[in-house]
């Protein structure tokens, strides 16, 4: 069989595929950006309804299994058109700005290498995203266009994969260990079904937080923030001396669903929450009554036991039998 392009592009076609199945299967479909030595960083520049990305560290997966790798800035050429026409919209609305790769389509940047072709697009903040895409910003119109840095992340795999999860992360490390220590120091509290409850949940956190810190992902450090403020909660309602003065936003948190596109907000408020918790364990460890020590008992003085006689015939023999060694 002689070899032609079509053989060639065949069988970089059946290595792609292998390699999106590979992909999708170790992110259980889930798309977002994977830890690496160069973090995520995104520079817009907007002028005149005219979006222009700049520069872009970008490496992650689509939900069909792509991979996308991105890295460009000014100083580096890239192959791809960077520009994009905004919609016209009003105010206070959004548009997610997407990458999608084409592996169907390749651009020859020299003789012996070829790269996929990338694409940015903007959709509605509430549109469905395509399978091929990731979202990679967020522009809304306050006051002008302007890229939205604050409450919107990427789509992450992995908690490491960008520093405002990690900074929840260390948040959340230190709140836990805060109140297991707090609950281990009330010796004398009263509300002691409520210090079991907490510190059980508190210590449960702190280690899972802290130890699985390289694989956890957002929706399980989610999970992990629901169930202590679940355990206050719980505690609370289990302790008879213990009123909670207005359970409902903790009872609302700990009945919240999974919202993947508001994960990082949640995640925030819950650790809002454990900081007021924290707080009302300052409080509840002042209830304190001293206890009194336990009185021991005398015990009665017992009488000598009288010594048998010994006949003097006896221990006279006794005394050459010899000594074991």
């Amino acid at each position: 069989m002689r070899l032609s392009t079509e053989i060639f592009n065949a069988m970089d076609e059946a290595n792609l595929d292998i390699v999106r199945h590979v992909s999708a299967l170790a992110s259980a479909g889930r798309c977002g950006l994977f830890p690496t030595r160069n973090p995520f960083e995104l520079s817009v520049n907007i002028n005149n309804n005219m979006l222009e990305v700049t520069s872009l560290n970008c490496h992650g997966v689509t939900a069909s299994g792509k991979i996308i790798d991105i890295e460009f800035d000014s100083d580096f050429s890239h192959t791809f058109d960077t520009r994009l026409t905004i919609p016209h919209a009003n105010e206070g609305e959004a548009f997610l700005l997407l990458v999608r790769m084409r592996d169907d389509q390749w651009r020859e940047v020299n003789e012996v290498y070829s790269e996929a072709v990338y694409t940015f697009e903007l959709v509605g903040e509430n549109t469905v995203v395509d399978d091929d895409c990731m979202p990679i910003g967020c522009v809304i119109n306050q006051y002008g266009w302007r890229l939205d840095e604050t409450d919107f992340v990427p789509p992450c795999l992995y908690v490491r994969s960008h520093y405002k999860y990690v900074e929840l992360l260390e948040k959340g490390i230190r709140l836990a260990k805060s109140m297991y220590m707090k609950c281990l120091s009330a010796g004398d509290c009263v509300a002691r079904n409520l210090l079991l409850v907490v510190s059980s949940g508190a210590s449960v956190a702190y280690q899972r937080l802290d130890k699985e810190r390289e694989t956890l992902t957002p929706g399980q450090m989610y999970a992990i923030v629901q169930q202590l403020v679940g355990s206050f909660l719980s505690g609370c309602v289990l302790d008879e001396y213990i009123t909670l003065e207005n359970p409902d936003p903790f009872m609302m948190y700990v009945q919240k669903p999974f919202d993947s596109r508001n994960i990082l907000r949640d995640i925030e408020t819950g650790l809002s929450l454990c900081g007021e918790i924290e707080t009302k364990l300052n409080n509840v460890c002042l209830m304190t009554e001293k206890r009194p020590a336990p009185v021991e008992k005398p015990t009665p003085r017992q009488k000598p036991k009288p010594q048998p006689e010994v006949d003097p015939m006896e221990a006279a023999r006794r005394r050459w039998e010899g000594i074991e060694i």
